[in-house]
């Protein structure tokens, strides 16, 4: 965070050049750092100021990938093509997205075992959702998903971490659009977000097109774990073959 936004220290909230390098590897880098903090304080324990701690941290989190983004984008195109910058994109827009999900209610509705005992039991009424400002959230899912599933982007040896995102962002496209469905069929004066705002109404033909596409993408997510040599990896193949089983996505 401080190669990124400087310190109290410096003048500015740039990186100063000997800082790092603007390559794949240091990007790559930087960005598993911000990820491993936004996931530090979704996974903190609720208390009276965690609100409020957690926007201000999310504020800075956001201006880090703001940042990022930035300095990666200065990269050579060709430069940008190298696996691990591939990795990097992913794992940013991943980063992104860990800010508005509920990690706890995505795995709950996946139905992955002890869930349930991590979740904050203040949140388990049924209203709260997984996944606060949804607009935001679904260019990055789809981002991810066109970068994993492009045979053009393929890794020379597939590692955990690839096939384990790829497994959590389209669990979180299946329940972003679990919540689009329930957010239709709400009343009118409770069709708002946390935010009291007002939820943007989608058409049932984007909400068919939406089903067609996650139940696509599921099963190929699904293809490509149910090979893989790690324990993990088979169980989440498993968790998907689960939902696609019962699924009503079609």
């Amino acid at each position: 965070m401080r190669i990124l936004l400087g310190d109290s220290q410096r003048s500015d909230n740039r990186i100063v050049q000997g800082d790092f390098e603007e390559d794949p590897f240091s990007m790559c880098i930087l960005i598993q750092g911000i990820a491993s903090a936004v996931i530090e304080l979704n996974q903190a324990m609720p208390s009276t100021s965690s609100n409020a701690v957690r926007l201000l941290k999310s504020a800075d989190f956001k201006a880090a990938l703001a940042q990022w983004w930035e300095h990666f984008s200065k990269m050579d195109d060709k430069i940008r093509e190298e696996e691990m910058a591939i990795s990097a994109l992913i794992y940013y827009h991943f980063t992104y997205i860990l800010l508005y999900v509920d990690a706890n209610r995505i795995a709950m509705a996946a139905g992955i075992p002890h869930a349930h005992d991590n979740a904050d039991p203040l949140e388990q009424d049924g209203e709260a959702q997984a996944i606060l400002n949804g607009e935001r959230v679904y260019p990055h899912l789809l981002k991810i998903l066109q970068l994993c599933l492009d045979e053009r982007h393929k890794p020379s040896l597939r590692p955990l971490d690839r096939g384990y995102t790829e497994f959590l962002t389209v669990l979180i496209y299946s329940v972003y659009l679990t919540e689009l469905e329930d957010q239709k069929t709400r009343q009118p004066d409770r069709n708002r977000d946390r935010t009291g705002e007002h939820l943007q109404p989608i058409a049932p033909l984007d909400l068919i097109a939406m089903k067609i596409d996650v139940h696509r993408t599921m099963r190929a997510v699904q293809d490509r774990l149910v090979c893989s040599s790690w324990e993990l990896g088979q169980e989440a193949s498993q968790v998907l073959d689960s939902i696609l089983g019962g699924t009503s996505l079609m």
